[in-house]
């Protein structure tokens, strides 16, 4: 703690560190927080840009899902193919231009 009583992020070298994280993270929660709007704006605005940011998240995360799930099901086709000692499924400029390409136009939309 700092001689005005401000809460620090450096620990001290005797081993309280612990003791001083809690300490900030106490001082940190029992922050006054105001949160004010614009004239203009209506909670109906807030409301909805919430709404919206939430959508956005969760379509984020299924494009990255679907995009996982191509480049696993690529992985496990190659490694079937090695394992059974045939030739690879697709040659390597096939494999990066699926990858590099066609995946990610692909899983844009669902943004």
């Amino acid at each position: 703690v700092c001689p005005d009583g401000a809460p620090t992020l450096v620990g001290s070298p005797d081993g309280s560190s612990l003791k001083n994280d809690l300490q900030f993270c106490t001082a940190l929660n029992t922050l006054a927080c105001q949160f004010t709007l614009a004239p203009s704006w209506s909670l109906y605005q807030l409301v909805d840009m919430i709404r919206e940011s939430r959508r956005l998240l969760r379509n984020m995360h299924m494009c990255l899902a679907f995009a996982f799930a191509v480049f696993l099901t690529l992985f496990f086709l190659n490694l079937l193919a090695q394992f059974m000692l045939l030739p690879p499924i697709m040659e390597g400029w096939d494999l990066l231009w699926l990858i590099w390409v066609i995946t990610p136009l692909l899983s844009l939309p669902i943004l």
